[in-house]
């Protein structure tokens, strides 16, 4: 889940922070987006379904400092401050404000059976709050009032892969099935009627919050729908769609909530889209990320255009190499760059593309989620099994 936050000024200072990684192999691509987990370490002990939450203070982060280990290097008053550590493919990370705020949520994929995780935000009392089954894989959550809204998938093999979307309450409680049978859930959006989400298979879904009756289909033959995000005011959801080639050009989709449209999409004047990752809805415009082909070298984009018709389109970042997922605050467009290797960045831009985009952090091991709390920015970096945050303004 990713918010619009209203904050009063921003520093203009550039942080830069260069994290040293030497366990991953620079020539050997990174697992696939929704492949199976690295080799990150021990799993913290978990409860199973409907149990306590454990202690897991013994993989956490002691209360935050800047890291200096393992040859980081904190330049021009950056700090990165350790969350958690030892975490099984850290996935999805969400700081959620009303009634849960003072926390941070992670998702990790796990080898046997993925979790979500919480801690207060400086990575104080981390507790395992939800263990899979055995076999289920855990992938993004959304936070919903004291509500987890989350997506799993079952196994490793994609083109047999039965997955399920679940509600539940971040306290012990037993999960209620929100959809089934679904290949690979991704990007999540929730009101307080509906879930939204995209699946690998090519479809678009809305469901019931409560899990009765049969989720509806939106969309289908959608070529690889990954973001989704959604405009209450006018009912629509807006759909990341990536593609996979000159035969089917990734673009931005808005669907009617009850399933009508696209009510506009892109490409805008011939514009060509490669590979649409993570969308987020603002004000007055939405944002996107472009991942750019994958054997074309940094081809990759950020994008806006105003959210009513997808008119004024702009480019604010190209030739990235492979920016994933985004986040907002009222100043900035925060990304992850995954580059390759140990060559993943934390980058962002100014909204009104008024200034270049900047490094906040570099040398980032595989990073995977992210999510703004102003005055903080959180991530994970999935090829060492940490979860971060650095102080943005």
């Amino acid at each position: 889940m990713r918010r619009l936050w209203i904050v009063t000024g921003t520093s203009a200072a550039v942080l830069s922070v260069a994290l040293a990684c030497s366990s991953f192999d620079a020539e050997s691509p990174p697992p696939a987006d929704d492949g199976g987990p690295s080799d990150a370490g021990p799993v913290l002990d978990a409860p199973s379904e409907g149990s306590s939450p454990s202690d897991a203070s013994s993989e956490a982060a002691p209360p935050v400092t800047c890291v200096t280990d393992a040859g980081l290097t904190a330049l021009d008053g950056g700090c990165a401050e350790l969350i958690a550590s030892g975490q099984e493919d850290p996935r999805d990370v969400v700081v959620p404000n009303g009634l849960t705020s003072g926390s941070v949520f992670w998702t990790t994929f796990g080898s046997s059976a993925g979790t979500i995780m919480k801690s207060d935000l400086d990575g104080a009392n981390a507790t395992t709050v939800y263990t899979a089954s055995a076999g289920a894989h855990v992938l993004e959550v959304a936070i919903h009032g004291t509500d987890l809204v989350w997506g799993e998938m079952s196994g490793t093999d994609e083109t047999q892969i039965v997955g399920a979307v679940y509600r539940r309450k971040i306290t012990p409680a037993s999960r209620i099935a929100i959809a089934t049978n679904i290949y690979v859930p991704r990007g999540i959006a929730v009101t307080d009627d509906n879930v939204f989400f995209s699946a690998q298979n090519g479809v678009v879904v809305r469901a019931d919050y409560t899990g009765v009756g049969a989720p509806a289909t939106l969309a289908t033959g959608r070529v690889d729908p990954r973001g989704v995000d959604l405009e209450l005011f006018s009912s629509k959801l807006f759909v990341a769609i990536a593609g996979n080639d000159g035969n089917n050009p990734g673009n931005i989709q808005v669907l009617d909530f009850d399933g009508g449209g696209p009510t506009w999409q892109t490409p805008v004047s011939g514009a060509m889209h490669t590979y649409p990752w993570d969308i987020v809805v603002g004000t007055p415009d939405v944002y996107w990320s472009e991942r750019g082909a994958l054997d074309a070298g940094p081809s990759g984009s950020i994008y806006r255009a105003q959210r009513s018709d997808g008119g004024a389109q702009q480019e604010l970042c190209h030739n990235e190499a492979r920016p994933t997922q985004i986040a907002l605050d009222n100043t900035y467009v925060y990304f992850l760059d995954l580059g390759t290797g140990a060559a993943g960045e934390l980058r962002r831009v100014k909204k009104d593309g008024s200034q270049g985009c900047e490094v906040l952090a570099s040398g980032l091991l595989q990073p995977g989620g992210i999510d703004v709390d102003p005055p903080y920015v959180y991530w994970t970096t999935r090829g060492d099994g940490r979860v971060w945050r650095m102080k943005v303004e």
